[in-house]
């Protein structure tokens, strides 16, 4: 931990001041998320919540499913097998 003189010094027990948490900034030692930090974690559950949700149903009419032309193939009939 450094102090605002800048010298390191080893601190136990130091209270996390963050949303929802009971400790509040003040003389005492206490830490504290960096900005980045907190916004990394909000796109990540912003990820992880985007994932979580079942996909769109596809219609008939949907542009992203590719149309399939009918098929022109035509299976011999029974009995005039050509193998």
């Amino acid at each position: 931990m450094f102090t605002t003189d800048a010298p390191l010094f080893p601190a136990i027990g130091v209270a996390i001041v963050q949303d929802g948490s009971p400790y509040v900034a003040g003389a005492l030692p206490y830490a504290e998320w960096m900005p980045y930090q907190k916004g990394q974690a909000a796109k990540t559950e912003a990820l992880e919540a985007k994932a979580a949700q079942p996909p769109a149903a596809l219609t008939e009419n949907d542009p992203s499913v590719p149309v399939q032309a009918p098929s022109t193939d035509t299976l011999p009939a029974a009995g005039n097998s050509t193998l």
